[in-house]
């Protein structure tokens, strides 16, 4: 299988829905469960779930976060609106997939080749204003970012070989909607928007010969 390299990814906020009981008293503690777009077992899906530890010990047990991987109470593109809704008290997920909803999430969480290294990322959300255009964007929709985590480049695995950017024409790759599948569909590749549960099946049986789903381990 060949690689070739997607300079940045999308980032991941975990978003909590503006209508938690904020009113219960200190005394009271609170179970959130929230769902995740990492599939269980999975080192992010076990780094989510030392989080959720951390956040419990750290608030000495009034907040305890319930870490659910992909699909476990609705579909991976489902969590924003189970949020919205009541039905999940939060979600982990990548802010570009909801460019559908607002173009700004597109910027915000996945602007390719803007940062060369995570730190600068983080930088520009937790001291040049990031985090607070992105729970500006979030606000209509009653939901309120409360981090977000950046991750390196990315490989993009491929069963073509892909040298040029001529290559590209007619390749079948998985990407989030928004700026990156505009991007890559500029140089005639076939964007096709899979949750990243399915990418390993959807490679193995041609549905895609590219994705943006992967990182060294």
């Amino acid at each position: 299988m060949k690689l070739f390299s997607r300079n940045t990814y999308a980032s991941l906020a975990i978003a909590l829905a503006a209508t938690l009981p904020t009113q219960a008293s200190a005394d009271k503690s609170q179970t959130w469960r929230v769902q995740s777009l990492w599939q269980s077992g999975t080192v992010t899906q076990l780094a989510f779930e030392r989080w959720a530890k951390d956040v419990t010990q750290k608030t000495n047990g009034k907040i305890k976060v319930t870490p659910l991987p992909t699909g476990a109470i609705v579909g991976p593109n489902e969590t924003f609106d189970a949020v919205a809704r009541g039905i999940l008290n939060g979600q982990h997920p990548a802010t570009v997939y909801w460019s559908g909803k607002n173009p700004a999430f597109a910027v915000l969480g996945d602007l390719n080749a803007a940062y060369d290294d995570p730190k600068l990322a983080y930088e520009y959300f937790y001291e040049h204003g990031g985090l607070e255009l992105l729970r500006e964007a979030y606000k209509p929709y009653g939901l309120y970012p409360i981090g977000a985590v950046w991750w390196g480049a990315e490989s993009l695995p491929t069963t073509r070989k892909v040298a040029s950017p001529e290559d590209l024409a007619g390749l079948k790759i998985r990407l989030p909607q928004g700026m990156s599948s505009d991007l890559f569909a500029s140089f005639k590749a076939v964007p096709i928007n899979l949750p990243g549960s399915e990418v390993f099946s959807a490679l193995d049986s041609g549905t895609i010969e590219s994705t943006d789903w992967a990182r060294s381990a």
